[in-house]
């Protein structure tokens, strides 16, 4: 996952705020971040719903990904685990997600 401080600067290098002239435009490179810096918000990643396993005495839940997607949990992300308010016993009891940030 790249910072925005490193996609400013790939942009900076890239040419993206160049003026007409070929020099930076520093208010172009201003708004851009304040841009990037307002949309980037934690997001919840959801991985897995976990249910009880009774089967083992090792292995207290289970659960697994979807089987159409791959999932990279960036370094240093925060983990977290939900329980879940469920409606029906095929509903997990647990939401595993992860934090990006």
């Amino acid at each position: 996952m790249t910072s925005i401080e490193d996609e400013i600067q790939n942009r900076i290098e890239a040419g993206e705020f160049n003026d007409s002239h070929g020099d930076l435009d520093i208010g172009t490179v201003i708004k851009a971040t304040a841009e990037l810096t307002k949309n980037k918000k934690e997001a919840i990643v959801g991985i897995s719903g976990l249910w009880p396993n009774e089967r083992s005495s090792k292995v207290a839940y289970e659960g697994r990904t979807k089987s159409d997607e791959d999932i990279v949990i960036p370094g240093g992300s925060k983990i977290l685990v939900f329980n879940n308010n469920k409606t029906d016993d095929r509903q997990p009891e647990l939401n595993l997600c992860y934090v990006e940030d």
